[in-house]
């Protein structure tokens, strides 16, 4: 994994200037805000073969997912399991969503290894993984 070490500019306005903001960056990543426009962005960033390889959802979510959960106190936790339970008893996400959105094309980004929508939605995904990717097509056919 290789992380970007050069400091790029801002993306709005090109200027090379910019306010670092420790409080929002994490270990290697870091945040920082132009002093021209004020535009918040990730100065040095990871190569696209690296988000693939190493940052895909499949890579990251159950490490990211226990270290969070740990992080959560007992009371935080129950209300989670509260949440989840109130929204299955109310309706399906599908209906849901079609009640929100209604019917026509949906875009699904981070798609991951499932196809969540079916008729009377259209849907289209973004999957950054090539291993989730492959076997969400696989599945769709």
């Amino acid at each position: 994994m290789s992380i970007n070490s050069v400091q790029r500019p801002c993306p709005i306005c090109k200027n090379k200037v910019s306010k670092a903001l420790p409080l929002y960056s994490f270990e290697k990543w870091n945040v920082v805000q132009c002093t021209k426009c004020s535009m918040v962005y990730l100065q040095n960033t990871a190569t696209y073969i690296d988000l693939e390889i190493d940052y895909s959802w499949d890579k990251t979510y159950f490490k990211e997912a226990n270290l969070r959960e740990k992080k959560r106190g007992i009371l935080k936790r129950i209300a989670k399991a509260v949440r989840i339970i109130n929204y299955r008893l109310k309706q399906s996400d599908h209906d849901r969503y079609l009640k929100i959105l209604g019917p026509g094309k949906i875009l699904d980004i981070g798609c991951g290894d499932v196809v969540r929508w079916k008729s009377p939605f259209i849907p289209f995904g973004i999957e950054i993984s090539k291993n989730l990717s492959k076997y969400s097509c696989k599945k769709k056919e």
